[in-house]
C-alpha cells in the first residue's frame, strides 16, 4: 500500500511539474472542434492498466495516465472505456481531464472519444458536422454540439482515427454563453428508443466509477 502510495505521489508531482513548466495548450476549444483538422492525441498509462481498461464491461474503472496533444507537455487524466463495442484494441474512451488535478485543456474537462462501432468514424464525423453547417446557415439560434476528428495514440501505438465529440457538460453550456449557477439544467433522455424518456438533472460522475490507482 505504501508504496502504491508513493508512486501515485509521484505521479501528481509530475503532473504539479508539467503544469508549472508546460506552455499553454496548442488548440482552444473552437481548434479542438475544428472539423477541418485532424489533431493527434496520446496518451501513455501502464500497460496492465490499460489491458484492464479495453477488457472492462463495467465501463466503471478509471485509470490514471499522461495525456498531450502534438508540441504539448503531458498532463495528469483519468481514462475509462465507454460503453461501445471494440474493434479490436481500438475501444471509445472517455478522459477526464480535471479528476486528479483542477485543469482544463483548451477549456475542456472531459474528451469522448467514439471508436465509429455502430457508424464508421467517417460518417459519424460528417453527420456532426453537416449539423453544424446546418445550425449556421439557418442562424437560428440554434448550438449544436461540436465534433471533429483526432488520432489517437496509446503507449506509442497507433490506435486509429476517433470522432471527438463534444461532453455535455457544464463547460458545453459555459461556452455557448448561457449557463448561471445554481439555475441552469441540463437533461438527458435514458433511452431513446422509449415513449417514456426518463429526464434527469445533470451530475457529476456518479460514485459508481472505480478509480483505479493504477499499477505501480
Amino acid at each position: 500500500m505504501n508504496t502504491r502510495i508513493k508512486h501515485l505521489g509521484s505521479w501528481l508531482a509530475l503532473a504539479l511539474f508539467a503544469l508549472a513548466t508546460s506552455p499553454a495548450s496548442a488548440y482552444d476549444y473552437h481548434g479542438v472542434y475544428n472539423p477541418l483538422q485532424v489533431i493527434t492525441l496520446n496518451l501513455r498509462m501502464d500497460n496492465g492498466d490499460w489491458s484492464t481498461v479495453k477488457s472492462d464491461t463495467s465501463y466503471d474503472i478509471e485509470v490514471p495516465a499522461m495525456f498531450w496533444a502534438e508540441d504539448e507537455e503531458p498532463i495528469l487524466v483519468s481514462v475509462r472505456r465507454k460503453s461501445a463495442d471494440a474493434l479490436g484494441n481500438k475501444v471509445s474512451l472517455k478522459i477526464d481531464i480535471n479528476e486528479y488535478v483542477d485543469q482544463t485543456w483548451s477549456g475542456l474537462k472531459k474528451l469522448s472519444l467514439e471508436n465509429g462501432d455502430d457508424v464508421d468514424v467517417v460518417a459519424e464525423g460528417l453527420a456532426w458536422y453537416m449539423q453544424r453547417a446546418a445550425a449556421e446557415a439557418l442562424n437560428n439560434g440554434y448550438s449544436p454540439g461540436l465534433a471533429a476528428w483526432v488520432k489517437l495514440y496509446v503507449n506509442g501505438e497507433y490506435l486509429g482515427v476517433y470522432v471527438n465529440v463534444e461532453q455535455p457538460d457544464k463547460t458545453f453550456l459555459k461556452n455557448r454563453g448561457i449557463y448561471t449557477k445554481n439555475q441552469t439544467w441540463l437533461y438527458k433522455a435514458s433511452d431513446a428508443h422509449h415513449h417514456e424518456a426518463v429526464l434527469c438533472p445533470l451530475r457529476r460522475r456518479s460514485n459508481g466509477h472505480q478509480r483505479r490507482q493504477g499499477r505501480w
